[in-house]
Formats: C-alpha cells, sequence, structure tokens
C-alpha cells in the first residue's frame, strides 16, 4: 500500500511506543518536539531488522536529527514514498533539506541524502535499507537501499516483484517486448492454478516468458506458444517440458531433452528411468509402462515416493531416515521416535542426537554410518575426532586502504553465498564450521593493482598469499580486484586460485536477464578451481568436458552455477557430485 505524507504546513501528532512507554512526536511548522516522560531509547536499536511503517521511518528521521541514534544496519520498508513524501519527512524532522544520488557521500551539511531507486518514488515497499549518520561540521542523514523492493502500483519495471508471490507488475509485463527481467509466474498464470495451460491465454506475450532458459518456477506464456510454435524461431522453452497445454512448438519436436506431448512424434516424450517429478505421456506406449520410470509408478500408486524428485513426501512413508529429500529438520514432523542420543551413538538424523549435549548426527570418520557428535567431529570407532578444514582465502588486489570496508563486505557475503547455498558444504548441519576463510586485505597486499584477470591478477593473489605468511596453508583462493574490469578468470582447471573483478554491492546488468554479482562470479570461478568445466549458456566457451559434460545434456542447464546464464541457482548434478565425492570430499567426512 502507497502512504503520502501529510503536509508540514499544519500540526500532527503521532503516538509512537517505545520500549512499552507511550509519548508523543509533535509536528509545527517544519520542527518536531518529542514529548513524554521516559528513559532515553535508541530507535536505530529497536528499528533494526524490522519491517518500517511510514512513521516507523518518520520517527528513525526524527531520531537520528536529535543525534539519538547513529547507524541502522538493515531494515525493510512497507511503505513507498515520493519526492514530495519524502520532502515532507524531512521537513517534519527538523531536516534543512534533500539530495538524491548516485554515490553515497557525506557533505557534512545537516541534510537528508538518499541513494535510491529509479522513477518517481525513491524508496519503495519493500526495499531493504541501511541509514547511517556521518559528516562534520553538521551530520547528514545517509540512506541506502540495499536491496530493491517491489511496489506493482509505480510507474517503472521492479524486478523483484518477479520473486513476490501473488504480485504481478503489469510494467513488467507488456506484449511483444523484452524488459530483462524474470518471467513473473503470476502475471502469465491467468486462472493461478500454478500451471500454465490453454485457458491462462490474455493475447499478451511477454517475451521475457518466451526464451531457451529455464525459470525457477516453470513459467512460460502460452500466449508466445500460440503465436511463435507454428514457426522454427529456435526456442524451445524448456519450462514446457512435459507440460500439455494443447499447442505442438515445432522447435520443441527434434530430439532435445524437452518433452512437449502436444507433438505427436517428439522422440522426447518417454520413460527416462529417473525420479525428477515427471511422468511423460509417451511413457504409457512402452512395453515396461510403469516399471521403467519411478515417476510414473507413482502416478499409478505402484510405489508412494522416490528419492531425488526433491520432494519429502512423509504420508507415503518418505522421511530423513531413507531419503535425502527429506532434511534432519523434519524429524519433528514424525521421521523418528528415538531421542537423546549420546555421544558416539548410531543415528539417521540430528534430532535423535541429545540436544544438550549439542551432538549432530554425521557421517563416521570411515565413511560408514553415521553417529553422534559435536558438529565438525566424527566417530573414529573409538572416539569423536575433529575434522580437517578447508583453508580458503579471499585476497583483495587494487583496492586502497580506504576500501578495505568494501572489499570485507563483498568478501564474507561471497563466504556465506558459496559454503552455506552453492557448494556440497551446504549439506552440513554447520556448512561454515568446513570452511576457515582468510581475509587479506589492502593492509598486507598494497593498493597496487592488476590489468589481466588471467594474468597478473592471480599471480598477484599467491604474492599476497605469500607476503602474509600462509604459503602452504591456504587449500584455494579467489582474488577479488577492483579495476581490472568485468567478470572474473580461473586460468587453468583444477588451479589453486582465480581471480574477478569487483562489482558494487547492486551488481550491475548482464544478459539474458537480472543481476550478477562478485558472489556470483567468484561461485563460478572457484568451480574450475575444483576441476569442472563451464555447461553451455549465454557464451560459455570450452563447454560440456570433464567431469561435469553430462549436465549440457539437462534442459535447465541454463540455470547452473558453470554457465554464463543467470540466475545461477545450484550446480549441475554432475557437477555438484564430483566435487561432493572427489575434489572436496576430504572436507565433508562426518557431514549429515
Amino acid at each position: 500500500m502507497r502512504l503520502h505524507a501529510a503536509s508540514a504546513a499544519g500540526i500532527a501528532v503521532v503516538f509512537v511506543m517505545l520500549a512499552g512507554l507511550l509519548t508523543s512526536i509533535s509536528f509545527s511548522g517544519g520542527q518536531a518536539e518529542i514529548k513524554g516522560d521516559f528513559p532515553k531509547t535508541d530507535v536505530c536499536e529497536m528499528l533494526e531488522g524490522q519491517r518500517l511503517s511510514y512513521e516507523d521511518f518518520l520517527s528513525l528521521l526524527t531520531s537520528m536529527k536529535s543525534n539519538n541514534c547513529n547507524e541502522l544496519k538493515t531494515a525493510k520498508l512497507q511503505f513507498s514514498a515520493s519526492f514530495s513524501d519524502i520532502e515532507a519527512m524531512a521537513s517534519q524532522s527538523g531536516i534543512k533539506g534533500v539530495l538524491y544520488v548516485d554515490t553515497l557521500r557525506p557533505l557534512g551539511a545537516g541534510v537528508l541524502i538518499i541513494k535510491g531507486d529509479a522513477g518517481n518514488y525513491p524508496l519503495r515497499n519493500g526495499d531493504e535499507i541501511k541509514v547511517r549518520l556521518e559528516g562534520l561540521p553538521e551530520k547528514d542523514i545517509l540512506v541506502q537501499v540495499t536491496v530493491k523492493g517491489c511496489d506493482p502500483y509505480d510507474e517503472v519495471c521492479d524486478a523483484s516483484c518477479s520473486f513476490v508471490k501473488g504480485v504481478c507488475d503489469p510494467k513488467c509485463y507488456i506484449d511483444g517486448r523484452v524488459t530483462g527481467e524474470l518471467c513473473d509466474m503470476d502475471c502469465v498464470d491467468a486462472n493461478k492454478d500454478n500451471i500454465i495451460a490453454a485457458n491462462d491465454s490474455d493475447g499478451i506475450c511477454d517475451l521475457d516468458c518466451y526464451n531457451n532458459a529455464a525459470d525457477m518456477e516453470r513459467a512460460y506464456d502460452i500466449d508466445c506458444i500460440n503465436r511463435y510454435g507454428d514457426m522454427n524461431d529456435n526456442i524451445c522453452d524448456p519450462d514446457t517440458n512435459g507440460n500439455g497445454d494443447g499447442k505442438c512448438d515445432l522447435d520443441c519436436e527434434p530430439a532435445n531433452s524437452i518433452c512437449d506431448p502436444d507433438c505427436d512424434n517428439d522422440p522426447d516424450c518417454k520413460c527416462d528411468n529417473m525420479c525428477n517429478g515427471f511422468c511423460s505421456a509417451g511413457c504409457r506406449n512402452e512395453p515396461d509402462y510403469p516399471d521403467n520410470d519411478p515417476d510414473c509408478q507413482i502416478k499409478e500408486g505402484k510405489i508412494s515416493w522416490c528419492e531425488g524428485d526433491g520432494k519429502c513426501d512423509r504420508l507415503g512413508g518418505e522421511n530423513c531416515a531413507n531419503s535425502d529429500d527429506c532434511p534432519g529438520g523434519g524429524l519433528d514432523s514424525g521421521c523418528t521416535l528415538t531421542k537423546g542420543l549420546d555421544e558416539g551413538s548410531p543415528c539417521s538424523c540430528t534430532n535423535q542426537c541429545d540436544k544438550g549435549q549439542k551432538l549432530v548426527c554425521n557421517n563416521g570418520a570411515k565413511g560408514e554410518g553415521k553417529f553422534c557428535c559435536p558438529d565438525g567431529m566424527a566417530w573414529n570407532g573409538t572416539k569423536c575426532i575433529e575434522l580437517e578444514q578447508l583453508n580458503f582465502a579471499y585476497v583483495a588486489i587494487g583496492f586502497s586502504e580506504s576500501q578495505k570496508d568494501l572489499f570485507l563486505d563483498s568478501a564474507k557475503k561471497t563466504y556465506e553465498y558459496m559454503w552455506k547455498e552453492r557448494y556440497p558444504t551446504k549439506e552440513c548441519s554447520d556448512p561454515l564450521a568446513r570452511v576457515r576463510p582468510y581475509y587479506i586485505g589492502p593492509e598486507i597486499c598494497g593498493s597496487g593493482g592488476c590489468s589481466k584477470l588471467c594474468g597478473d591478477c592471480i599471480s598477484a593473489g599467491r604474492a599476497c598469499i605469500q607476503k602474509a605468511g600462509l604459503a602452504g596453508k591456504i587449500d584455494k583462493f579467489a582474488v577479488i580486484t577492483a579495476g581490472a574490469g568485468f567478470g572474473g578468470c580461473a586460468a587453468n582447471i583444477p588451479n589453486d586460485g582465480s581471480s574477478t573483478g569487483y562489482l558494487p554491492p547492486e551488481g550491475t546488468g548482464w544478459k539474458p536477464s537480472g543481476n550478477v554479482f562478485t558472489h556470483n562470479i567468484v561461485a563460478h570461478e572457484t568451480g574450475h578451481a575444483f576441476g569442472l568445466y563451464h555447461v553451455e549458456g549465454c557464451g560459455a566457451q570450452g563447454t560440456c568436458m570433464g567431469p561435469n559434460a553430462a549436465d549440457c545434456r539437462l534442459p535447465e542447464h541454463h540455470e547452473f552455477v558453470m554457465d554464463y546464464c543467470n540466475p545461477f541457482n545450484r550446480f549441475g548434478p554432475a557437477g555438484y557430485k564430483y566435487m561432493k565425492e572427489k575434489s572436496i570430499a576430504k572436507w565433508l567426512k562426518g557431514c549429515s
């Protein structure tokens, strides 16, 4: 909902609950006065990590203007504010003026400085922001939008609306146009049943929903299939795989690992012997149906579940003890009745182990069975022993000492993204305990830069590691460099390190859609360091070789980390399996 500020010319009283004490803020003639007998409250601390209403944000500005709090590290807005709204808030808070900038830095003039969204609403519903007080002789209030939010009612296409369930931004849903954003299922699914079918036709063909890239929600536009399906335009949207929508796309008819059941002669519509949540209609015509496809066996009621489709069918008997599709956290839903096991006891899930002793259910140190041990340790038959950690260095090249915080922010975000969300360490109960990070900044490396991502940037990283006294200790490293251009390089496969050009936190555009960040590229280049090659897609060269070549054959390969397409949702199964069982295996011992 959009809220608008009241005029600052009159008098308004807003009642605010601070730390359980009721007080009032009176606004008169553009000045704010806080009344009430209460202890001094740090409004920044109170609002940290919260969803801010218009009144909350106004209270924050007033408190900062009064020097009662200095920094709000993160919060999310629940309103949209136009230029006039923001100027009214500034006036009501006693702030001299408002500046809208591309580069956020203090002026020392006692003003409100905003680095926000494009368009008529610099602050939007859903924006994540950070606010700080800085500058001399007079402190300015600096507001930065760190993650752009979604407002489907403004005048621009908000990319983040694609990720908000139940919201379609009409500015992103345009007939015959490519806006560069992800396909929004809420726009193309007219009857809201989460399946694209003939009755979802509305006459609008959103070309962001008609391409050769897989979408996270399997979203595509039936109007584009109706319009272009009879043409050989080299587009067979993988999101149509196995979906009968009443229209055969001629580009899907040849063998391409995508089954269009509306095409009479599609060779891909057959039993695939895989548990992937898809039973092809053509599988019915094969003599061994349904036994040669577990998804078809489920459809026919011969089995109740199969491992590998990413779904945990608890009603059918699938649980954390017999399937990797069910996470250990599901134990409280009835996966096990065994509780409180002591150190060294055989187990199948973490919730069976004694929580008071802080035990987790890890694979044994010898790789046989699972046992309760403290996290990061594994049972060797006699006792729980500590497991080896991966020593990974993030190295700053080309950063000045005044830019140290930029490097650290990017490196720490990359560390969490890689090991908690993408690499096989995410299967450990405490992924970050398996990787010991080293942040080698400009205070050690100096401010000297590099010019070639595939050359002197990587060698400069090795030299800095040696200068830090860590030669021989670091298993792998990633250079993050300022000024060497966009992209990254691993030089050789496998190798000890790679380099990536630093991108600001808000990222930069990269076709086919979306934004690419430093952590995406570092994760990709480190995949090379562990022995993976490119998966074809969006201009990647040297593809479909080595241990992850099989990932190229999957219809969803355009969302894998090792191609050049965005989003980088995950590693392909072949690449992930290779790292898990080969290149990263020794650091995964004892993981659930």
